[in-house]
């Protein structure tokens, strides 16, 4: 079995003027949440493997803020993460190395929604920003990851405003 995170990015600043969607960052509501939930995330004392990060500037707050609560845990970074597809996101997690019993994903809206419903077999979820939620796979490589062969075990969102 191999133990898998999603996590939605924390809360942004919406994009103004000239600014890229990729260079959006976090917001107040962002900056708060991000730690408290990344506490909490911590707080269950799940070990976690691996952690990997779109490059966009609010995933990369996100996932800083989680490693840190995990003791300073490094994490890596991909490209091909920000605003991945469903089949993105599957091809990444099939390229996971196989030691590795668990692993988290900070990316985006959708494709972080849909991934959740497709491992899990769920239907219309809608991660609010800094939501986290935890699907056990049942099969013992990466590579094996298919739609509908995880079960939801718990989802931590933030309070809402």
């Amino acid at each position: 079995m191999r133990t898998f995170y999603i996590t939605r990015h924390a809360n942004t600043l919406p994009a103004t003027g000239r600014m890229r969607d990729f260079d959006r960052q976090l917001s107040e509501r962002g900056l708060a949440d991000a730690p408290m939930m990344a506490q909490r995330f911590a707080a269950r004392k799940e070990p976690l493997d691996f952690l990997i990060a779109s490059t966009a500037v609010r995933t990369q707050a996100t996932a800083r803020v989680f490693a840190q609560a995990m003791g300073h845990m490094k994490f890596e970074s991909a490209p091909s993460l920000y605003a991945a597809s469903l089949d993105t996101l599957m091809g990444i997690i099939a390229g996971f190395k196989d030691e590795l019993r668990s692993a988290m994903i900070v990316g985006h809206n959708p494709g972080v929604s849909q991934l959740v419903d497709h491992l899990s077999g769920g239907v219309g979820t809608h991660l609010i920003p800094c939501t986290t939620v935890r699907i056990d796979l049942h099969v013992e490589r990466w590579r094996e990851v298919a739609g509908g062969i995880g079960t939801e075990v718990w989802r931590d969102a933030p309070p809402s405003r």
